[in-house]
């Protein structure tokens, strides 16, 4: 039953009208004659397409009769073709915005394709040392995925990073407040935040104690972003934690070498509003630079009340020096959230109710909740990047930063009836009453500091490249909890109490050594090692429930190796294996007594692929085994301080294949797509549930699972969308693009909704859903590009219908449950379910202006 929902869900994408009307373009597509000029732009430093590059061909020949001007336009893939060209010699332009032009001049008929590489237009050295140790390239054994700037444009209307990653293969994205602002996540072939590395610039994103990404503290940085590189599996080493899932590597925006200015307005449904503002000064006295950028969005959120209000800016500065060949980059960014919590989800028999937008956070009646259950954080970061290439010689060249994070805020919320002795209160008479509980209102706050040092090193001679790097990082945290109100304000409970307070020291440090070598251009040969250790001091609770500082000591070795083979025109074959090991995280240090320390998680990851691209097409091919030992995953248990644990699933693994395509169908037509099927398993896994039964209210239930899959990790992830884009002058750029997006149902426990024997422990065995029903989601966008005004370089609107069929589906959620007795005092099994509904049918417009 389930692989014929599956295989429904897939069908369905497949055969939807505008997938239907590609296939049928692409059939009839029309021949192109001898005399055609067709070729691909790429960009000259990450070699991948550059979309809406504009190419003109005039005669070059004195007595050519014919002078008109031929044109065409670049497309997604960056493939270009001009029909019905006289046979001559022809001068070819090639120009786009944010890149130097080229010109050249050739004979048709050509006997093939061009490939033309243009140079950014910025004066910076070409992509920092930093940023290009850390990424995989073409002779990377691996499976990756570019999102450039172009493509980051069209569908940045306020939306959170993870909403413009979600055409990348076996992706997910989910939104707490259902409309894609706010809280939000992206899990890449089943792996969560906590185990997807995230840099910027080179520099760790992931907090070192919660090992998670919270885009919502950065809010509309992909206004400051040149590209995106994500890397699935372990990918290549890099700064911070091992990657479990995938590796997202963002790069900022490059300075331009002359002066701009940018402003973006829009909005849309749930009073959704956004602006922004971005300013440089291009090259000053052919050294210096300025940039600067101002964000500001606001979102009622599809959710009751998830209303989001954020604020951004990132300040750079450039010095360059080209006599000595070095450079100096300076980035400041800062974001400031304030969001009402939306992070319970929704309960699943509310949901089942019809009311797909309740919010149970804040509670206090039927018709009340609390106004300030709301969650604010400010996060700043600091980078210093220095590059150097040695003058007279082009074989080393070096980088080195500095960086600082601060981050500071807490959460509020409003807790009825809580337990005064959790806040260190006895319980008091008031009156003649005894008071042990009251109503609450409490802040936990969070207060951290990260800083450290990275260094890499490129040598590349004829055949050979090594990167060498390193990096020394220490992060300070501070936990602390206060009182903001409670019902008996005076002597017994005081607001600037502080409840608790704890801290936590976590040093990291790494170093990786890479090294490429490639025999007669046909094979490329990769090795890569990475020595990390990791010093974390915490304070935890004993089985006593009494407070222990603890210390854990961890040291990791993780080798990589692989071969690419080139088999020319634009063919290649990779395989590879990698190994990586990652830190359990906070509450699994926290929650855990001395004696049952959880066991850090190991992988294996086997890739392999092949690449093909020509002129407008491209296709890749990529098959995974991932094999687990020790992963860390819920399950079901508490620990002696009454919070939910982790445990180490001794062996798991994640085995699947990858497809991604893009085909020119026609003239004006194109479509790129990709599709993920994925067995995700536990081979053995240990369900713990509690019973609060007689005699001693404390027993537990130990259930057995074999071969079940894993939590939240969808079996197919297909993603497909056609594009169509008129010619009617070079100055207009129009494209009108049908998405399609569907995920298969996905397990919210690793029980795989199987109840074991736990019918041998009780009678009553409810039916509760516990997964998430697959989901099928169709958006439009419809993106409109005016160049070489008398007013303005380039004006753009974009117009995003979201979910335009209006489904009702879910993107995210949790489990738990227990035994306890019924109306009858009868043993009955209790789940909860709460599910995170996301939004039907939007709409979000932008509109952008470029000086």
């Amino acid at each position: 039953m389930n692989l014929y929902v599956q295989l429904l869900g897939v069908s369905r994408l497949l055969l939807c009208p505008c997938f239907a009307v590609a296939v049928l373009l692409s059939a009839v597509a029309t021949s192109v004659s001898a005399q055609s000029l067709r070729g691909t732009v790429t960009d000259a430093d990450t070699r991948e397409a550059i979309p809406f590059a504009i190419i003109t061909a005039i005669s070059a020949e004195s007595n050519h009769n014919n002078n008109t001007v031929f044109s065409a336009q670049s497309d997604m893939a960056g493939a270009f073709d001009m029909e019905a060209l006289p046979a001559a010699v022809y001068r070819v332009a090639v120009r786009c915005i944010g890149y130097q032009p080229d010109t050249l001049t050739l004979t048709l008929p050509a006997l093939a394709p061009l490939y033309i590489a243009l140079q950014p237009a910025s004066f910076q050295l070409a992509v920092p040392v930093l940023i290009s140790a850390t990424r995989a390239n073409h002779f990377t054994p691996m499976a990756y995925t570019y999102v450039g700037r172009a493509e980051l444009d069209k569908n940045n209307t306020g939306v959170d990073v993870p909403y413009l990653l979600q055409s990348i293969p076996a992706a997910v994205v989910s939104s707490d407040a259902g409309a894609g602002i706010g809280y939000t996540a992206l899990r890449i072939r089943g792996a969560d935040a906590t185990r997807t590395n995230v840099t910027i610039n080179g520099v760790p994103l992931n907090d070192s104690e919660s090992q998670a990404v919270y885009w919502v503290d950065l809010p509309d940085f992909a206004s400051s972003v040149q590209g995106i590189q994500v890397q699935r599996g372990v990918g290549t080493s890099t700064n911070g934690a091992n990657a479990f899932g995938a590796t997202i590597n963002l790069e900022s925006n490059r300075f331009a070498d002359t002066a701009f200015a940018w402003i973006n307005v829009g909005g849309g449904s749930f009073d959704t509003r956004k602006a922004a503002a971005q300013v440089g000064t291009g090259l000053l006295r052919q050294r210096w630079a300025l940039q600067a950028r101002l964000s500001a969005i606001q979102s009622g959120g599809f959710i009751d009340r998830a209303t989001s209000d954020l604020r951004s800016f990132h300040i750079s500065a450039a010095y360059n020096n080209l006599k000595k060949n070095h450079s100096l980059y300076f980035h400041l960014f800062s974001g400031h959230e304030i969001t009402y919590q939306a992070w319970y989800g929704v309960p699943l028999d509310i949901l089942q109710s019809g009311n797909r937008t309740y919010n149970p956070a804040g509670f206090i009646n039927d018709s009340t909740f609390y106004e300030q259950q709301e969650d604010n954080y400010r996060q700043t970061h600091y980078q210093l990047h220095w590059n150097h290439q040695p003058l007279h010689q082009d074989k080393w060249s070096f980088s080195a930063t500095l960086h600082y994070t601060h981050g500071g805020g807490y959460y509020e919320e409003y807790r009825p009836q809580d337990d005064v002795e959790r806040y260190g209160v006895a319980p008091f008479v008031v009156g003649d009453t005894t008071i042990t509980v009251a109503d609450i209102v409490r802040r936990r706050h969070l207060s951290n500091d990260f800083y450290g040092f990275i260094g890499s090193a490129v040598y590349q001679q004829q055949q050979h490249r090594f990167i060498l790097g390193a990096a020394l990082n220490q992060y300070l945290g501070v936990h602390f909890g206060t009182l903001v109100w409670g019902q008996y304000i005076g002597n017994y409970l005081l607001p600037a109490a502080r409840y608790y307070e704890n801290d936590a020291l976590k040093n990291d440090y790494n170093a990786f050594v890479k090294y490429y070598f490639t025999f007669k251009d046909k094979l490329t040969f990769f090795a890569d090692a990475q020595l990390r250790a990791v010093y974390y001091d915490y304070l935890g609770f004993d089985a006593n429930l009494l407070p222990l500082q603890q210390a854990a000591h961890l040291f990791f070795f993780n080798p990589k190796g692989g071969v690419v083979w080139n088999m020319g025109e634009g063919k290649q074959c990779y395989a590879s294996v990698a190994r990586a090991s990652h830190e359990p995280n906070r509450n699994d240090f926290v929650a855990a007594p001395p004696q049952q320390q959880p066991i850090s998680e190991q992988l294996t990851d086997y890739e392999a692929g092949y690449r093909w691209s020509r002129g407008g097409a491209r296709f890749q091919g990529n098959v995974y085994y991932m094999y687990f030992k020790n992963q860390l995953a819920l399950n079901g248990g508490i620990n002696d301080v009454g919070e939910y644990t982790r445990v180490n699933i001794p062996r798991s693994y994640r085995v699947g294949i990858e497809l991604e395509a893009a085909l020119p169908l026609h003239r004006y037509w194109f479509w790129n797509g990709n599709i993920a099927w994925s067995r995700n398993k536990a081979l053995e896994f240990d369900e713990v549930v509690d019973a609060f039964l007689p005699p001693d209210y404390n027993q537990k239930v130990h259930l057995h699972y074999q071969n079940t899959d894993l939590a939240l990790s969808p079996a197919v992830v297909a993603y497909s969308e056609l594009l169509f884009k008129p010619h009617f002058a070079t100055s207009i750029q129009t494209e009108i693009s049908w998405i399609s997006k569907y995920v298969s149902r996905q397990y919210l426990d690793n029980t795989q909704n199987k109840n074991a024997d736990l019918a041998q422990q009780i009678e009553n065995i409810p039916t509760a859903q516990r997964f998430i029903a697959p989901a099928w989601v169709n958006d439009m966008r419809l993106r409109m590009i005016l160049t070489n005004s008398k007013v303005f370089r380039q004006m753009a609107f974009t117009l995003q219908l979201r979910n335009l069929l209006n489904a009702r589906y879910e993107a995210n959620g949790y489990t738990f449950r227990y035994i306890a007795e019924d109306a009858s005092a009868a043993p009955a099994l209790y789940e909860s379910v709460y599910l995170f509904p996301q939004a039907g049918r939007n709409v979000l417009l932008g509109m952008e202006w470029r000086f």
